[in-house]
């Protein structure tokens, strides 16, 4: 990046990550305020996520632990001595890697952050993440708990959160104001009254700030193209519910993703509709959310108290009838090592599914085919029932915002400018040509890099940096942090293969062979920059 002398006053506003057509993953956004005191610029900044898109550890040469935002701006990069500038808070939406991951990138290679603002849940799961990847607590900047409803002054900064429901808990929005504008940032978000674990959609808040006035809304665009509300987790819940009563005789292992926890309370609750106990047989990823929810105060007998939460090693969960249990599993994405292969393969603690078990995936038809061709390896599942999204469509729903979530939460929040973030290329284009008319759209993608100013109810474009903002960093000896831009000719190549991805998706095939060509076109940025050094 680059300082601009010349910079007017404003509410400016820069995406680093999450924002283009290379990677969605990496989040990460800029917000400056530019204010005159006696004739000169007075600038704060304000960091709000830093996600991380991390790869296999046998990728790019082991060139790159993962690909994250720059911020040398902000800190010591390299060898650089002083950053330019000085953040004064980073500020996470919430918990998931593509939003936080890239803290313990820095903070393994010494790097110092600014002071962290976020919900109680996903400063827990921070510290676990540390703990998982043995960095020192020590390494984390003072951490400041929030909550939604709360005005906090950071700097020049006006900071209100704003409650966000999604897929894990604490997820938060947050709105940013100082004396020239204001600025919503959705975070991931959908119109969801029926959180089990989160905190369900606040209309009142929401109201309430557009009441105040929103110059630019900044919104969770992933699935804003698809038509409808993304199901309610209410909805889901009815729909297990029915399925587990449907199946009753039978044992039920209910595989989901880890991270989704939201899912983890529906299928908690749903069980408890149908009079089932729920056995946990999950990974360490899993075990590691089960016990951020814990820390930060969060029950999951409150949510379900009709059910016994046992664990899979426990003597009573084995004494238990199978035909009366709910097995809440990992292994969704197919991997070999997850718990619900292991039991399969019989390994040690692991409770094996009985013979006739139903097995509920929530995966789209290329998706489970593929998944059945695993099980098929297995000659203790040819009695299994499968169920998918194509055999029950009810089962799963967006933690992301579609076409009537955004419609809702526009005519409470009624910004004067909206522009679609947390998207590839193609999708923002459609994003506002589809939106154009309910608010003001912007002709163009704002890319990672790009900076808009707001000033006076205007929205414009500035400037753009003069830096790659994404690249790889690997924590070398004595605590130094390489960052590796990727050169843009490579991003436009790794663009090509997301885009193809996209269209494939539901083929976890697709998705394995797109990962090695993800790494070559990696590897081949690498040994560019040591070519060039």
């Amino acid at each position: 990046m680059s300082d601009t002398p010349d910079i007017k006053e404003g509410l400016y506003w820069t995406p680093l990550g999450g924002n283009d057509s290379s990677d969605i993953r990496a989040n990460c956004h800029i917000f400056e305020s530019v204010s005159k005191e006696n004739g000169q610029n007075v600038r704060d900044f304000l960091i709000v996520d830093l996600g991380a898109d991390e790869l296999p550890a046998s990728s790019v040469l082991n060139a790159f632990s993962s690909v994250v935002p720059d911020l040398s701006d902000f800190v010591k990069i390299n060898d650089k001595k002083t950053p330019l500038h000085k953040a004064s808070a980073l500020f996470l939406t919430h918990s998931h890697t593509d939003h936080m991951g890239g803290i313990a990138q820095y903070l393994a290679a010494g790097v110092k952050l600014p002071e962290i603002y976020a919900s109680e849940f996903t400063l827990a799961m921070l510290k676990k993440e540390l703990v998982f990847k043995n960095i020192p607590l020590s390494a984390l900047p003072k951490l400041h708990p929030v909550k939604a409803g709360e005005k906090i002054k950071i700097g020049a900064f006006t900071v209100e959160p704003v409650q966000a429901p999604h897929s894990v808990p604490g997820c938060l929005g947050i709105k940013v104001s100082d004396k020239n504008a204001s600025i919503y940032h959705s975070g991931d978000i959908k119109a969801d009254t029926s959180s089990f674990l989160g905190e369900p959609l606040d209309k009142e808040h929401l109201k309430k700030i557009g009441n105040e006035n929103v110059d630019l809304m900044l919104f969770d665009a992933v699935s804003a193209d698809k038509a409808g509300f993304a199901r309610s987790e209410k909805d889901i819940c009815s729909a297990y519910a029915k399925l587990f009563e449907k199946h009753n005789g039978k044992q039920v292992v209910s595989l989901i993703k880890s991270s989704h926890m939201e899912r983890f309370a529906t299928v908690l609750k749903a069980a408890e509709k149908a009079k089932r106990n729920v056995i946990i047989q999950g990974g360490s990823e899993m075990l590691v959310n089960l016990e951020g929810l814990k820390e930060a105060g969060i029950s999951l007998k409150s949510v379900a108290p009709g059910v016994k939460i046992l664990n899979h090693t426990s003597p009573e969960a084995r004494a238990l009838p199978p035909e009366q249990t709910v097995i809440l599993s990992s292994g969704i994405e197919g991997n070999e090592e997850a718990p619900f292969f292991k039991a399969l393969r019989k390994e040690k603690n692991y409770i094996v599914p009985q013979e006739n078990a139903v097995i509920i995936a929530p995966l789209g038809k290329k998706d489970a085919e593929a998944f059945k061709e695993k099980l098929a390896d297995y000659k203790e599942c040819a009695g299994f029932s499968f169920i998918g999204k194509n055999e029950c469509p009810e089962i799963d729903g967006s933690g992301h915002s579609q076409k009537e979530d955004f419609m809702l939460i526009a005519n409470m929040v009624r910004p004067n400018t909206v522009v679609p973030i947390h998207c590839r290329t193609q999708k923002a284009n459609k994003f506002n040509n589809m939106y154009s008319y309910k608010c003001n759209t912007l002709p163009f993608q704002v890319k990672n890099g790009v900076t808009l100013r707001v000033s006076n109810g205007n929205v414009t474009f500035s400037h753009r940096r003069n830096a790659q903002s994404l690249g790889g960093i690997k924590t070398e000896q004595g605590h130094t942090l390489r960052f590796v831009p990727v050169p843009e000719k490579h991003v436009r190549a790794t663009s090509k293969l997301e885009n193809v991805l996209d269209e494939y998706k539901s083929s976890q095939q697709v998705g394995y062979a797109f990962q090695k060509e993800k790494s070559t076109v990696m590897r081949k940025a690498v040994e560019d920059m040591l070519k060039s050094r």
